[in-house]
């Protein structure tokens, strides 16, 4: 049984990468999408269940089901020792928000808070050791409280005096994120130049809020899919039950932080356009009408920032990327590569080749440990 949590875009990408397994394993998989709680107890009491993987309640409700049900926990925290879980690593999500930030100039950064979710506190926490900031300084609780920090700023909103800089502000969600850029608009505060919006989730249906695009962590939906779906084996087999937690993605850099001001603007918006876009990636003349600038200006400006051409810089992302998906995913090398840009394996393993100085398959088997490389192997 999957229990789809009602975020449609991330169920379906962790729904995914769970049928991936169940297929090798020959699993029988019942979706259940409303009340997923209350339908797990009355099918477990009717025998209808064999194994569960599902983002629960709470370890507490979990205690209601019997102990002969394997189950795997598939959030965004891990439960105790005692349940095993997948969950992305929150305090990596809250060290690259405060880096992300203070990069894009945001001298002064709060963290709206999801409350009383646990993984909203790792990532305020990490979020604060990275800043060195103390966390009850920079936590805000609601979306009231950061209004009315920006209602006391004198340089915000319409009656614009000299200000003391721009805020940003860390979202536990891209559904939180984008109730900020709304709000903001609502009240005459200039996004990003005033203040910098960061969410979570990459959400397709929230990355345009208020007309702008949303800056955004992404989440390996699904690979945590596929790492819930080989803990489950786990524990048919008899194995104790452990957590897991996977690296998030890298921002994606779009018009909610990215200041007029700031000086890495330029790599900043044309990283995130390749990040967003690796297999087909916009020509340059169509880049540079998007940042304002002829081409030859365009790429002479990008060559002082950044020291290389945007050319360079996209082949330096697609070698990331792929490097990022041989660690963290199942997908064999062909499917890799077509989601960087190579649709053609042996395109793609030249590439890579020139670029790493070994084959895809070569760097996976010497940067991948022994329990991932089953999984990339199991699911090729």
């Amino acid at each position: 049984m999957f229990g789809f949590s009602g975020t449609l875009q991330e169920d379906l990408e962790r729904y995914q990468g769970v049928m991936k397994v169940a297929v090798r394993e020959g699993w029988q998989v019942l979706g259940v999408h409303e009340q997923f709680e209350r339908s797990l107890t009355r099918l477990v009491a009717a025998g209808a269940v064999d194994a569960v993987i599902g983002d629960f309640i709470s370890e507490a409700w979990l205690g209601d089901l019997p102990d002969k049900i394997p189950m795997v926990h598939l959030g965004r925290h891990l439960l105790s020792d005692r349940i095993s879980a997948v969950a992305v690593d929150a305090a990596a999500v809250g060290r690259r928000a405060a880096r992300h930030l203070r990069a894009a100039g945001y001298k002064e950064v709060y963290v709206l808070a999801h409350s009383g979710h646990p993984a909203s506190r790792l990532q305020a926490e990490a979020f604060a050791t990275e800043t060195g900031t103390d966390p009850e300084t920079l936590l805000l609780r609601t979306l009231e409280a950061l209004w009315q920090i920006l209602e006391k700023k004198p340089g915000t909103g319409p009656e614009k005096k000299a200000g003391t800089g721009p805020v940003g502000v860390f979202c536990f969600s891209d559904f939180q994120a984008r109730q900020v850029v709304i709000g903001a608009a609502r009240r005459g505060i200039v996004v990003p130049n005033e203040l910098g919006v960061l969410g979570v989730g990459n959400r397709f249906w929230d990355g345009g809020a208020g007309g702008l695009g949303l800056s955004s962590i992404p989440l390996p939906q699904v690979a945590l899919g596929s790492r819930a779906a080989e803990l489950l084996v786990e524990r048919l087999r008899g194995q104790a039950p452990r957590g897991v937690r996977l690296p998030p993605g890298e921002v994606i850099p779009r018009e909610s932080t990215l200041r007029s001001d700031f000086t890495g603007r330029l790599q900043a918006e044309v990283e995130g356009v390749f990040r967003g876009n690796l297999a087909e990636p916009p020509e340059m003349e169509a880049l540079s009408r998007r940042v304002g600038m002829s081409r030859s200006v365009f790429e002479r400006a990008f060559r002082e920032e950044v020291g290389t051409t945007p050319y360079a810089r996209m082949l330096d992302l697609r070698l990331e990327e792929s490097q990022r998906l041989l660690r963290h995913t199942g997908w064999s090398v062909a499917r890799i590569g077509e989601v960087v840009g190579y649709p053609e394996p042996a395109g793609f393993s030249a590439f890579f080749r020139r670029r790493a100085g070994i084959s895809p398959s070569q760097w996976r088997e010497e940067n991948v440990s022994e329990s991932e490389r089953r999984i990339s192997n199991s699911q090729q």
